[in-house]
């Protein structure tokens, strides 16, 4: 009998004829009693079918935020995002667990916010000594490394621009904050990527892209991405700067099986990686179709930054 169980049922019938003659068509049941055998074995669970689906030699993996779903496919500054959601998979029931930014991050690499309601950073820096994504990677023998945008040289957390360096979770666990050899290995700047992407031999695995906060659209509003505005010119913008999910197709790699994943930790659900453009500035300059140059006015609003502060967007 399963553990903790309080209570068992029966169901018994009596059965007659009452038509035929000396049968009874009345009765009841007396001094019933319920006798339990020796604990029986649990049936084995079946063995799941074997996967017809070929297995992904590597996972491209972008978190982005602060912009509802709505804000983002459809609107004709994120048409390349907008076809990426038309032509793919949209998980459209995953939410951020909790505002603001850090634990969401932390939660996508280990699983849990382990207990933390705020950003942390960086106090926070090598407090988590559980697994993280990168070691479940490890541990089916694949390689992994995240590339941050921005970030001047391997593992460098001193914010910079729009680069903070909170925004990619791994320096929250210890196997790579307190292990200075292993923490430049695994964060890069977004730059190493088109080194790393020249085989497949070092490409790895799975692979964190950071944006910086301009293109995680934190800090900037989605019409600010000029590599959301047109595939012409995000493939060639993005191209020079080094730093598009999209130019995994170089060397053969397109032919090769992959998964492309774009995540959100609050608000947000799908954003692109490229060159900053602008700031908080009330008009900006977007290049489109072209090569023309296009206004994109913005229209104040009320927000939470990245340490949940109110600000005016």
């Amino acid at each position: 009998m399963p553990a903790g169980t309080r209570s068992i049922g029966t169901v018994f019938q009596l059965t007659g004829d009452p038509n035929r003659a000396n049968r009874y068509n009345d009765a009841y049941a007396d001094d019933l009693s319920l006798t339990l055998s020796a604990t029986l074995a649990a049936p084995a669970v079946p063995a799941p079918p074997a996967s017809t689906v070929p297995a992904f030699d590597h996972v491209f993996f972008v978190m982005v935020e602060n912009k509802s779903y709505d804000q983002v496919i459809g609107n004709s500054a994120a048409r390349y995002l907008s076809r990426l959601a038309s032509n793919n998979v949209v998980l459209g029931q995953s939410y951020g667990l909790i505002h603001p930014s850090d634990p969401n991050y932390m939660a996508v690499a280990g699983g849990s916010t382990f207990g933390h309601v705020d950003n942390p950073m960086p106090g926070a820096i090598g407090s988590l000594t559980t697994p993280n994504i990168g070691n479940l990677a490890e541990r089916a023998g694949k390689s992994w490394r995240g590339y941050v945008e921005d970030m001047h040289s391997p593992c460098n957390l001193a914010k910079n621009g729009h680069y903070d360096p909170d925004n990619v979770p791994f320096p929250f666990f210890r196997d790579v904050a307190a292990d200075p050899a292993r923490c430049q290995d695994k964060l890069q700047p977004i730059t190493r990527w088109w080194t790393d992407l020249g085989s497949t031999a070092t490409t790895p695995n799975f692979v964190w892209f950071e944006p910086n906060s301009c293109n995680t659209m934190h800090d900037c509003d989605v019409a600010a991405l000029a590599c959301c505005r047109d595939d012409s010119y995000s493939r060639r913008d993005n191209k020079r700067e080094g730093s598009h999910v999209s130019h995994h197709g170089r060397d053969g790699h397109r032919r090769r099986p992959g998964h492309g994943v774009v995540g959100r930790d609050r608000r947000g659900q799908l954003a692109c990686l490229g060159p900053a453009r602008g700031g908080r500035q009330d008009r900006r300059r977007v290049r489109g179709r072209r090569d023309r140059v296009v206004q994109a006015a913005r229209r104040p609003r009320r927000d939470l930054d990245h340490h949940g502060r109110g600000r005016r967007a």
